[in-house]
């Protein structure tokens, strides 16, 4: 029966004289679920790839330049904390002040070795801790260390249940019993007693679909017809080139969308899939949309700057963004005058001690 190809795109139509199926079929469905997620993800590696290019302009100097003043800031309040007349009390209160303008800078990647040191020495006479200063690891790494075995020893401490250790014994040995009485025979839909779900399953048969099936046989005949070295025109091997590492990464990515396409517009043979073909190419659509997922979910991570696009900035309203970015620098803004005047208003640890307050943030009063 002839495909109705009326209001289709090119991309349907290709699916539809392919399969020679109506829209309504599973694999056209999962098709276009593919096709939507592949523009998703597009759009949205585009919009974070030109944010974060708005970033670099707009809000990378601005807090480049807060964070030479709040270091400068953190150096005073660490000289304070240094001076011997300080009182232990006061210099405690010094330590969410520390720690709020250290968490400032780590954000933006401004503290040098030096600083952190500095800081490590702060906290170490908070807490009593003796620090070598002839130690090749620094005082930082030093105090890490402290806190590590600290923590290790809190955990050893921990309450454990009456015959804890006969139980975990127990279930040890119930376990090993179970591995042993498992039935080999079972199918491999089913592992280990749990039951994998019909996407699961379907995982399983994708690289028969990729390696020995459909997949491959339609790869191989797109391959035919693109290879540049049976192309004598130089202008049609560079564009042959082109096509064939298009058609490769389509192998990679398991792209079945892209390789159709190619398959229907170049390869010499043209032929309709079976229904078996079909059900073979529906788990490489499955696997292909959860590629997809994992790609988009990764696209915050590229750098800190995309994480920082994506969490703070992003939205599909571009009037929206242009305000979340002018509230951001006007706050650094405010900020950056603020450490500019405790560096003005505050040299001497009598002027400090007027504004030392035990439990006071360091923000709490310069706004």
């Amino acid at each position: 029966m002839p495909c109705n190809t009326r209001g289709m795109n090119d991309r349907e139509i290709v699916l539809c004289r392919q399969t020679g199926h109506t829209r309504e079929s599973r694999f056209r469905r999962l098709w276009l679920k593919v096709e939507t997620m592949s523009a998703e993800k597009a759009r949205l590696e585009s919009t974070l790839d030109q944010l974060v290019t708005r970033l670099e302009s707009e809000v990378l100097p601005v807090e480049q330049a807060v964070a030479e003043v709040c270091r400068q800031t953190l150096g005073r309040l660490l000289m304070f904390s240094e001076r011997k007349t300080l009182g232990k009390k006061r210099r405690m209160a010094l330590t969410p002040w520390i720690d709020e303008l250290l968490d400032l800078l780590l954000d933006v990647g401004f503290v040098e070795d030096t600083l952190r040191d500095r800081i490590a020495r702060h906290h170490a006479s908070v807490l009593n801790v003796s620090l070598d200063p002839d130690c090749a690891c620094g005082d930082w790494h030093q105090l890490e260390a402290w806190l590590e075995r600290q923590a290790a020893q809190e955990a050893c401490l921990e309450w454990e249940f009456p015959g804890e250790t006969e139980y975990l014994a127990d279930a040890d040995a119930d376990a090993d019993r179970q591995l042993v009485d498992t039935d080999v025979s079972r199918p491999a839909d089913s592992v280990a007693g749990w039951h994998l779900d019909h996407d699961e399953a379907a995982a399983r048969k994708v690289s028969g679909g990729l390696d020995g099936s459909v997949f491959k046989r339609l790869f191989q005949q797109t391959a035919a017809a693109l290879h540049p070295d049976k192309e004598l025109d130089e202008q049609k091997r560079d564009d042959k080139h082109v096509l064939m590492t298009r058609l490769l990464q389509a192998r990679r990515d398991h792209d079945l969308i892209t390789l159709m396409q190619l398959h229907e517009r170049h390869a010499q043979t043209k032929e309709q899939l079976t229904a078996a073909d079909e059900r073979q190419l529906e788990g490489v659509l499955r696997q292909q949309l959860r590629g997809l997922h994992k790609q988009m979910a990764a696209l915050p991570d590229k750098s800190f700057l995309h994480f920082m696009a994506y969490h703070r900035f992003h939205d599909p309203d571009a009037a929206v963004v242009d305000a979340r970015i002018s509230r951001h620098v006007l706050h650094l803004q405010q900020r950056q005058r603020a450490y500019r005047r405790f560096l003005e208003e505050v040299a001497t640890l009598k002027q400090l001690q007027q504004r030392l307050h035990p439990g006071h943030r360091f923000s709490s009063w310069l706004w």
